[in-house]
């Protein structure tokens, strides 16, 4: 045998294949792991009860959640949840807190499906103390999410808008209304003047009608428009109900002291409103009920025309009870320092207006 022989046969003794340096089994066994673990985490991302170990690796409510509505009972919100990396979801529930000035008012817990879908519910009543911003905070596992909102069931003005003939024929809000008795429908919101935004508190309260003995109030002077001294002529126009106008409006001259007293009261009217249902009572009379949130209440016209010659005007006094039933069960709460108990005030729209004679 030649040396160029033996060579050749120790060669063939001593060598083995290779991929990428490692030996055909090894590199084998290597992308068989790979694929393995590959696998392992595609299922644990596309279903949350497939891993290697159990956990929560995300909270999110719903981003399509539209906040709190001013007639809703109740807060309502869906809750997802996703498993952790190569992890399952847990089967554990989650929980929540209402927060309102920096307090939980109000926590609980809540189931979800394994899926990873979960819904909590929690009445208002459970943690509603004022106006202002609410934060939800879900949990679960180590993850959380928030989302604060505003939430107003208080009023702190009312709008008493008179509907029947009188101020000035071109305000639709007369013009379009052919009641035959006059009517007095009460709007509440959460601030006074322009801006306010409209709620449907739980409130009770008391209005009152007072009249003002008109006689000469206009003059040619401070008029910005065609008026004289005879309030019956020009009870109509459109000066003397202008109250953008200083010179026309009765508003700027009147006096409190001079109207608001026994003297001049014509009626008072006591109510309840409770979010889209009202009663109402003529002061010594039997309570009538109404359902809607046009709280609207008629008047005694012939009483009211009993004044001739005289403007009139509405003043409204109400307090709001929505917090006052269940504030004893709310969390981290002093109902005698927190709650809004003030009396609250509102005026009619317009402030003055007229009837026709009889």
């Amino acid at each position: 045998m030649s040396a160029d022989e033996s060579w050749d046969e120790d060669w063939d003794d001593d060598y083995e294949e290779t991929i990428f340096g490692m030996p055909v089994r090894t590199f084998r066994i290597s992308v068989a792991a790979v694929l393995a673990v590959l696998l392992l985490l595609v299922a644990s991302l596309v279903s949350t009860s497939f891993g290697l170990y159990s956990g929560v690796g995300s909270v999110t409510i719903a981003a399509n959640y539209d906040g709190f509505g001013p007639l809703d009972e109740e807060l309502k919100f869906k809750v997802y949840l996703t498993s952790p990396t190569l992890g399952r979801l847990a089967t554990d529930s989650g929980s929540y807190a209402v927060s309102y000035d920096h307090e939980v008012r109000a926590h609980g817990s809540f189931s979800y499906s394994k899926a990873g879908i979960g819904t909590v519910t929690i009445p208002v009543t459970d943690f509603f103390i004022a106006n202002g911003e609410y934060t939800l905070t879900v949990s679960a596992g180590d993850a959380s999410d928030s989302v604060s909102m505003d939430i107003s069931r208080n009023a702190d003005y009312a709008i008493g808008i008179v509907n029947f003939f009188g101020g000035t024929f071109d305000d639709s809000r007369y013009t379009e209304s052919f009641a035959s008795d006059p009517q007095v429908t009460l709007s509440f919101t959460n601030s006074a003047g322009p801006g306010g935004e409209l709620v449907f508190p739980v409130a009770n309260g008391y209005f009152d009608i007072f009249y003002f003995e008109n006689s000469d109030y206009n003059n040619k002077d401070s008029c910005d428009g065609d008026c004289d001294d005879n309030y019956e002529n020009n009870k109509w126009g459109g000066c003397y109900w202008n109250s953008a106008v200083t010179g026309c409006s009765p508003s700027g001259g009147r006096s409190s002291s001079d109207w608001n007293d026994e003297d001049n009261l014509v009626q008072r009217f006591f109510f309840n409103v409770s979010g889209d249902s009202y009663s109402w009572n003529l002061q010594d009379e039997g309570v009538q009920y109404g359902n809607g949130i046009d709280y609207t209440i008629p008047l005694d016209k012939e009483t009211l025309r009993q004044h001739e010659q005289v403007d009139f005007t509405i003043v409204i006094h109400f307090t709001n009870t929505f917090a006052e039933a269940n504030c004893g069960n709310i969390e981290n709460t002093d109902c005698d320092r927190e709650l809004d108990r003030d009396e609250k005030d509102g005026r009619s729209d317009w402030e003055w207006f007229a009837l026709e004679g009889k």
